[in-house]
């Protein structure tokens, strides 16, 4: 069955160990129905250069051609990963064979190497920071867990009013709040509203508000998940008044989604989630790029991997778009650096971020240019 990326499935792919080289396949997938027969064609062109890959590496034809044969005759339920996934990866050895869908499109790219290529499996957890969403109006309150893929709406019981009828006893008696959809930055539905002004609130609104931050609080003791608050701005200004959790609000939905559909709800926050997740990664990079003395980090590949080993990384940055070819000498604590793979080989800008996931660093593969310096790999070190 094709995996959904989880930590256990990235922790048995990095424990795996065989006597030779193992496959590590990443393509980008079409989902349109009329064009997945591209899928198919470049799947046999990644293993075509697999193969070539191997021999290349001194396993011999027929153990290349088994390997890959492996993969192209497995059942992969192309149809699952076509239809939900932009991205799809393969892992394959003589002792073990795993898929899984990735949720966004990654180059297309074959490694024939001593342990699996992992990296944009990293990146793909990295992604799949969950969220809390409150969508509220004087009308309707509704709670969602979020993550990339979709909104699920929690069933809040008695924690959280419905509405301010059920709070103060009788409805609101201020102006009329709206809705309706323009467009930021050329894309994303952005939803708009009005409600009474500052000195039209009246005591039973700031009652509901308080019942429903006082509420929420029972969910966002689960986990450390920000928030995302959707509610005209009246609501919203009495939200950060009366909370005790306002610095869990990570970023706000203009206007009254009572009756905006889930679909666009969820479109809007995960764009505000990722855009808050790559702005946090952006300050860290642009952090360790300009360091004093006083914060430990390095941009040297070799001190990189051993720091890595001992379990020393904070916050690692590789190039997604690289590789560095060479091997870690677990005994000696050396690294030799290749300008080309020789068999045994092994990508240490691969090796050094899984070493650094595996204990608790943060990981991040972004694009080679954005990466200060080598324009390859920075850390920011433990100690």
């Amino acid at each position: 069955m094709t995996s959904r990326v989880s930590q256990a499935l990235v922790e048995s792919l990095a424990a795996h160990r065989e006597d030779g080289p193992v496959l590590s396949l990443y393509m980008p997938t079409a989902l349109e129905v009329d064009e997945r027969r591209q899928n198919e064609i470049r799947l046999k062109n990644l293993l075509r250069q697999a193969r070539s890959r191997l021999e290349t590496l001194g396993m011999a034809g027929t153990g290349a051609q088994a390997l890959t044969e492996r993969v192209d005759k497995a059942p992969l339920e192309r149809e699952m990963w076509q239809a939900h996934g932009r991205g799809f990866a393969v892992f394959a050895g003589r002792d073990l064979l795993a898929h899984a869908a990735l949720p966004f499109r990654v180059r297309e790219l074959v490694v024939a190497s001593p342990r699996f290529q992992l990296r944009p499996l990293i990146e793909a957890l990295a992604r799949q920071r969950r969220f809390w969403l409150l969508a509220m109006s004087q009308k309707d309150v509704r709670l969602y867990r979020g993550d990339e893929k979709a909104l699920t709406e929690v069933d809040t019981g008695s924690h959280l009013p419905r509405s301010l009828v059920e709070v103060a006893g009788r409805e609101p008696t201020g102006k009329e709040l709206y809705f309706h959809s323009a467009n930021r930055g050329g894309e994303a539905a952005i939803f708009h509203g009005t409600g009474a002004g500052k000195d039209d609130v009246e005591p039973e609104q700031e009652q509901f508000v308080r019942a429903v931050a006082t509420g929420l609080e029972h969910f966002l003791k689960q986990d450390d998940s920000p928030v995302i608050l959707a509610a005209d701005n009246q609501l919203r200004a009495l939200y950060a008044r009366v909370s005790s959790h306002a610095d869990r609000v990570l970023d706000e939905i203009d206007g009254n989604v009572e009756h905006v559909p889930e679909e666009s709800l969820h479109a809007e926050a995960w764009r505000r989630m990722e855009a808050e997740l790559e702005r946090r990664r952006d300050t860290e990079l642009y952090r360790l790029g300009n360091s004093g003395p006083e914060l430990p980090v390095s941009a040297d590949l070799a001190d990189i991997v051993r720091a890595a080993t001992e379990g020393r990384i904070d916050t690692l940055f590789t190039a997604a778009d690289r590789h560095c070819w060479g091997r870690w000498d677990a005994s000696e604590r050396t690294v030799e650096i290749h300008d080309q793979p020789l068999p045994g080989d092994d990508d240490l800008l691969d090796f050094a971020a899984v070493e650094s996931w595996l204990k608790g660093g943060a990981v991040h593969a972004v694009p080679g240019e954005r990466i200060p310096g080598n324009g390859m790999v920075i850390a920011g070190l433990r100690y």
